[in-house]
């Protein structure tokens, strides 16, 4: 009887790991900050710490880069989140990109900067 609860409360635990990552939420939608002619700072807020990824392209290309977070921060809200800071760098000047945010297994609109 002891194994079977131990067992249960495995499967229990296991249960709630996962399903607290399938509900991982992008809070406020990918911004743009301190860009430059060859870089860019994507800054996404989440409610948690797991990485954020941001694919990014040329609008007339089809060849997908991606970078992920390099560095996040806790804010001090009613519930406790996560503003993640990605680096885009390598950028061409006076180009036209697209780019998103995933974060676990939510994803952002495309959005466009240039």
């Amino acid at each position: 009887m002891k194994r079977l609860n131990v067992w249960f409360i495995a499967i229990a635990l296991n249960l709630m790991f996962f399903s607290y990552k399938l509900e991982t939420k992008i809070l406020m939608q990918p911004y743009l900050q301190a860009m430059t002619d060859s870089s860019v700072i994507v800054l996404v807020e989440c409610d948690n710490k797991s990485p954020v990824t941001v694919e990014f392209k040329e609008v007339n290309d089809d060849e997908l880069f991606s970078n992920k977070t390099k560095f996040s921060i806790s804010t001090n809200n009613r519930k406790k989140t996560y503003v993640h800071r990605i680096l885009l760098n390598n950028l061409k000047a006076d180009t036209r990109y697209l780019y998103r945010a995933i974060h676990n297994n939510d994803t952002s609109h495309w959005k466009q900067f240039s």
